[in-house]
Parts: C-alpha cells; sequence; structure tokens
C-alpha cells in the first residue's frame, strides 16, 4: 500500500506514525547526548575529602571532610560533637551545632584539644594559638585578637571544665581591666586625722578612711557603742560637762571574722 512503510519489528505502518516515531526516537537521542555533555562529577569526586568536588561543595573546619558526607559524619561522631546538621539554600552550605558537653576533665586537656583543631584545621600559627589559650586558663589579660582566638576555641570544643579562683575561666580578662583586687589578712591600719566636736550629750566624730577595711567600731569610755562603714559617726547618751575618751577602730573581715586594727581615740568635754 502507497500510504504505509514496513518498519522491522512493527510490521506495515501507516508513514504519518513512522514520521512521528522517527521524531520521537532522534529527541530520545539528542536528549541523552546533552545530558552526558553536563552530567555532574562523580559521587567519589563531589564527596572527596578534599572538597575539590563540584562548586556546592563545603569544607567543614571541624573535620576537614566536604559538609554532609560520610566521612564528615563519622569524623564528627568520633569527637563527640556532632549534634545534628541543618541545610540551608541551594549552595550546598549547611549549620553544625557544635556541643558544650566536651568530655575534657582538666583545662590542659581541654586547652590541647583547641590547639591541635586551631593548628591543624584551621592553619593557625601554633604559637600565636598557644600564648592566647594559656594565658586564658590561667586568668591573664587577652589583648582583642586573643580574644578572638579564645572565642574560636570555646566554639570548637566547649569551655573549659575547671573554672579559676577569680572565675576566669571560663570567663576571659581583656587587657584594658584592672587586676581583681585582693582583700589582705592581716589587721588594718590605725585611723588617723580623728577630730570631735562636743555638744551637751553627744560628740560628732570624723576621720581620715583607712584603705580596704569592712567598717570601723566605735568606743566611749572603753564601751563598744556601735560600727559602721563610713568615716564619722554621732556618739550619743554621754553625760554632760563630762570628759569622755572616744575611740575610733578599724576591722576587715577575714574566714567570717573580724580582725581588728589599733584604737585611735581623743578625750573631749561635753558641754554644760
Amino acid at each position: 500500500m502507497a500510504d504505509t512503510v514496513n518498519i522491522p519489528g512493527l510490521g506495515p505502518t501507516k508513514k504519518s506514525t513512522a514520521y512521528i516515531l522517527g521524531g520521537a526516537a532522534v529527541l530520545v537521542v539528542i536528549v541523552a547526548w546533552y545530558r552526558s555533555r553536563n552530567a555532574p562529577a562523580s559521587s567519589s569526586t563531589s564527596s572527596s575529602s578534599t572538597g575539590a568536588g563540584g562548586s556546592g561543595d563545603a569544607i567543614d573546619p571541624a573535620t576537614g571532610y566536604v559538609y554532609g558526607s560520610a566521612e564528615d559524619t563519622a569524623a564528627l561522631g568520633s569527637q563527640g560533637s556532632y549534634l545534628g546538621a541543618g541545610y540551608y539554600g541551594g549552595n550546598g552550605s549547611n549549620v553544625s551545632t557544635i556541643s558544650t558537653t566536651n568530655g575534657y576533665t582538666t583545662n590542659a586537656q581541654w586547652s590541647q584539644a583547641a590547639e591541635d583543631y586551631l593548628v591543624n584545621t584551621v592553619g593557625a600559627d601554633a604559637n600565636t594559638v598557644g600564648n592566647a589559650l594559656g594565658k586564658y586558663i590561667t586568668g591573664q589579660a587577652l589583648t582583642p585578637d586573643q580574644v578572638g582566638i579564645v572565642n574560636q576555641a570555646i566554639a570548637f570544643t566547649g569551655y573549659p571544665p575547671q573554672n579559676g579562683p577569680t572565675g576566669y575561666p571560663p570567663s576571659y580578662k581583656t587587657s584594658n581591666e584592672p587586676p581583681p583586687a585582693t582583700t589582705p589578712t592581716g589587721p588594718p591600719a590605725a585611723v588617723t586625722g580623728l577630730k570631735g566636736t562636743a555638744y551637751r550629750e553627744h560628740v560628732d566624730l570624723t576621720w581620715n578612711a583607712v584603705p580596704q577595711v569592712a567598717g570601723y567600731i566605735i568606743y566611749a569610755d572603753g564601751i563598744r557603742k556601735t560600727n559602721n562603714v563610713y568615716t564619722n559617726e554621732h556618739v550619743w547618751n554621754l553625760k554632760p560637762n563630762t570628759v569622755h575618751r572616744l575611740e575610733v577602730q578599724p576591722f576587715r573581715i577575714v574566714n567570717g571574722q573580724e580582725v581588728t586594727g589599733p584604737k585611735t581615740g581623743i578625750s573631749i568635754r561635753t558641754k554644760k
């Protein structure tokens, strides 16, 4: 028949149908060729530990492997710090959460782990990192650059397991902070500049401050009357027209106990 053609495997077929089938076959060939030309690199390349795969491959600085790869997951799991990763956008990047439960028992272990990470993974200078972390765990003042190093270490390893006696660590001290004040444990110095103004039944006392004391004890005629934290006191209930011995004694608190300094006194007559 003039309007049919013989197609192997199909037999006599209308020419219009044959044209459609032929066009579809050509289309399939073209699509297959296009896909082969634009296929992405193999998974062994895009997931390589060097991160040299496609443009979406991002290296996890905590492991040195591509984010989300089997090697990355295994390495994070072995460090005991992997909590999970959430993928965002279409660029292959992710955000991983680092645990602050780090398993270290001493600050020396913490510092060594943090230094290994910053030097071997981030590529920081070993001497610079060691100096910053050493000052941090011993409570010394840090420069702004050293604060940045310490914050990187904390982000990876969590806080040091042992707190310093002054709170450094876990807090860090910057170079513009004054050193923490230390309270002496011995007796304070005597009061100086003691003066009195007499009235009929009381005397107003003033004196110079003594550094690093908790307060002052006031005596009238050998009897403890009161104590305060100021450098003046009104001593009441005195007999008129009488000479009274008034004394001031500084004290500080050491281990919950008063440690007193020497007494400083004046004798003064009240008015009639």
